[in-house]
């Protein structure tokens, strides 16, 4: 099913009724953004995007991955809030060198324009967001970045 979401255009695939996805919906679920018309990487147990606190959801965190495939490449900062994350779950052979400055300049870098309660910003094919408190919980990281049209990616966990 394709779905208009907060950061733009998703598709996703679940295997219970489509239109129960976020609320409550128990079925497994796969999510793929849709950026100038190319499918973004998997989102397993959600759907990118996706404002996951409205609604009566109850999405189960035991559908989130709870595996990375990465060690994790270092911490960072958030200027807001001064909470820390790890930069963790690197995706498509992104080194940890790449995921570190992309994180740190979307962070700290103030001629970028970032946009929406996600603050997302858009600079060097590279989009970033932090996800609202209600997502990061059901998600389980707190940033996610990705190159689409490299298909490479990587988030930031609590």
């Amino acid at each position: 099913m394709t779905i208009q979401t907060e950061s733009g255009e998703s598709i996703f695939v679940t295997t219970r009724d489509p239109r129960q996805v976020g609320n409550g919906n128990p079925g497994g679920l796969i999510g793929f953004s849709i950026h100038d018309g190319t499918v973004g990487p998997p989102v397993i147990g959600g759907v990118p995007g996706f404002e996951y606190c409205s609604g009566n959801s109850s999405t189960s965190t035991s559908q989130l991955p709870t595996t990375s495939t990465s060690e994790g490449c270092g911490t960072i900062t958030y200027p807001e809030t001064g909470g820390v994350a790890s930069i963790d779950n690197l995706q498509g052979g992104v080194t940890c060198e790449v995921a570190m400055g992309i994180a740190e300049r979307y962070l700290n870098d103030t001629s970028l324009s970032h946009a929406g309660n996600t603050w997302s910003a858009e600079f060097d094919g590279w989009l970033c967001s932090v996800l609202t408190a209600t997502a990061s919980e059901l998600e389980g990281h707190s940033l996610e970045c990705a190159d689409r049209s490299r298909g490479i990616s990587f988030q930031a966990v609590p």
